[in-house]
């Protein structure tokens, strides 16, 4: 082998190990100042009328919701506040990844492990601990509800084996949950999760399973002519959702505001608009994408009293959330 051939594939290794290095200590070195509560945004469900159809209310929502520490950070990390945090500052609609780990559920964000602080080797989040924080949130703020949307994330887990676990955990919290397959008002789930699905009914859970809010993978890089796509669940239940996760940022922008304008939410229909992507450059870096998305988001003016459904961000702040729940006209 030439010399100048064995200098390129050590220098190309090198460049490997520094990107590689950075991108696990990205998360690692960051800081974390825990919000301070207050009640306009813990409480903001407070002054909405219970006949209010969930899917009429815009709510701030999180991206991958647990992925506030997951390694390597630079790929992975989608959130700077932990779930709690999130809670505190307004989200009322969590995206939450499960998969396997022996007999255990745990947060996951593609391949990686979501963990409970920034030390790289410290405990994993288990779903289990995530419901129990939910609840202990909504035993505090019992006029807010909170959409707990759960994707199986590992392609490899038995799907079924997910969802009874996902299920013993709602049979512990007997009537803590909602878990029928249609849009609920806000009365009847006041203190309670609405609980989720983002994967088929395995089990045959029927009513006990949750909203089916699975929808087809919108991976394609090309821009379509409507970003967001309608699924009728039931007589009961529709789904719209934009989640065009491989968009470059103006690609992104361009859909995500396309659904604002257009965005079909009524009473049984729910929109969820997601302002997340993992691509714009040779290496995905989501914080990136998302300090120009969210601060585009943060300039553009919503109309009061307009319906936009879920709005879902990563690196939620208590800014992007205070906006969205204004919109409703509060």
């Amino acid at each position: 082998m030439k010399k100048e051939r064995i200098i390129d594939i050590v220098l190309v290794v090198l460049v490997l190990l520094f990107i590689g290095t950075f991108a696990v200590m990205e998360g690692f070195f960051r800081s974390y100042t825990p919000p301070e509560s207050d009640p306009a945004l813990t409480d903001w469900m407070k002054t909405i009328d219970d006949g209010t159809s969930v899917a009429c209310i815009n709510i701030p929502g999180t991206h991958s919701s647990g992925a506030g520490f997951c390694y390597p950070a630079y790929l992975l990390g989608n959130q700077d506040l932990t779930i709690r945090d999130q809670l505190l500052v307004g989200c009322r609609y969590l995206d939450i990844r499960v998969g396997l780990h022996g007999d255990d559920l745990i947060l996951f964000n593609n391949f990686g492990k979501c963990r409970t602080s920034a030390n790289p080797f410290s405990e994993k989040i288990r779903f289990a601990a995530v419901i129990e924080e939910v609840l202990q949130f909504l035993d505090a703020h019992p006029s807010e509800t909170v959409i707990v949307a759960v994707k199986a994330e590992n392609e490899k887990d038995d799907v079924a084996q997910v969802q009874t676990a996902i299920q013993e955990i709602v049979n512990a919290y007997e009537g803590r949950f909602y878990t029928e397959n249609h849009l609920p008002a806000l009365g009847p789930v006041r203190g309670k999760i609405i609980l989720a699905r983002r994967y088929d009914d395995m089990i045959h859970a029927g009513e006990k399973g949750g909203m089916h809010l699975e929808w087809k993978d919108q991976g394609s890089r090309e821009a379509a002519a409507s970003p967001f796509a309608v699924r009728d669940v039931n007589d009961a239940l529709v789904v719209a959702v934009q989640d065009r996760y491989r968009y470059d940022v103006q690609d992104k922008w361009n859909a995500f505001d396309y659904t604002l304008t257009n965005c079909p939410a009524n009473q049984w229909t729910i929109s969820i608009n997601f302002l997340s992507t993992m691509t714009g450059s040779k290496i995905p870096h989501p914080r990136a994408y998302a300090e120009e998305l969210n601060a585009r988001f943060l300039e553009k003016e919503l109309v009061p009293g307009k319906m936009y459904g879920i709005l879902a961000f990563d690196f939620m702040t208590r800014e992007i959330a205070e906006k969205v729940i204004a919109s409703n006209g509060l």
